[in-house]
């Protein structure tokens, strides 16, 4: 079986053959849910935020969060950034997973989202129970959500980059079709694919990556999208 943060087909189609397809084989403040003020404290350098979005199912969202919030906030201790994660019932648009927004210096949002995977697909009481139960494979897939501006450069002249992150990380890499683009975001959804040791080398390249490219910026700096619907 394959685990999965997010859905790894959002809308309900088969993106084989249709996606942009690559691949082989310290202190923080703030409570661990979206509160809408808190949301809006992302790290700034200059004019630019530095953040990145990870799309999660209600349980692993409550994984992450933890007992009375210890887990984000032991998560948020360890890597320098802050965590946030979205409200229940408020989802990505078109799917029926939550948002984690990571924000913080470059190399602290990079140790994050490690984090992040490591507790979910490693740490947590509950896979460790999956994983004793022999219901686990080996395969995971995590769905990142990176800023539309940024899909160009992620893919590289001729596909460059993003066979170069495939190559040293080891997962396959799915980018969602740009008229698979949820309506109302500005964000597009990249499929992480491999072991845990493969997505998180992949997750941390992405990353880095993304911010290389002078243009990326979220327009969204929450995990809240209502507005995308008028709401």
């Amino acid at each position: 079986r394959r685990a999965k943060m997010g859905d790894e087909h959002p809308h309900g189609s088969d993106m084989a053959g249709q996606d942009e397809a690559y691949g082989k084989k310290r202190p923080l403040d703030g409570p661990p849910t979206e509160d809408g003020a808190a949301s809006k404290r992302a790290h700034v350098e200059g004019d630019k935020v530095y953040a990145m979005k990870m799309m999660t199912s209600n349980k692993d969202a409550g994984t992450i969060i933890g007992r009375a919030g210890a887990t984000i906030k032991k998560l948020q201790e360890v890597s320098g950034s802050r965590i946030r994660v979205s409200n229940a019932q408020e989802y990505f648009p078109g799917t029926g997973d939550r948002v984690v927004l990571l924000t913080g210096p470059l190399e602290s949002i990079v140790s994050g989202c490690s984090a992040v995977l490591n507790e979910l697909f490693r740490d947590s009481e509950s896979y460790q129970q999956v994983a004793a139960s022999g219901e686990m494979g080996d395969t995971l897939t995590v769905n990142l959500l990176i800023p539309d501006l940024s899909s160009g450069h992620i893919i590289g002249k001729g596909g460059e980059n993003i066979r170069r992150m495939v190559e040293e990380s080891g997962a396959k890499i799915q980018l969602t079709a740009k008229e698979k683009q949820a309506p109302g975001t500005n964000e597009r959804i990249l499929s992480l694919i491999g072991s845990l040791q493969q997505v998180v080398r992949a997750t941390e390249l992405v990353v880095s990556k993304v911010w290389e490219d002078p243009k990326c910026q979220y327009v969204n700096t929450t995990t809240n999208y209502k507005s995308a619907y008028g709401g």
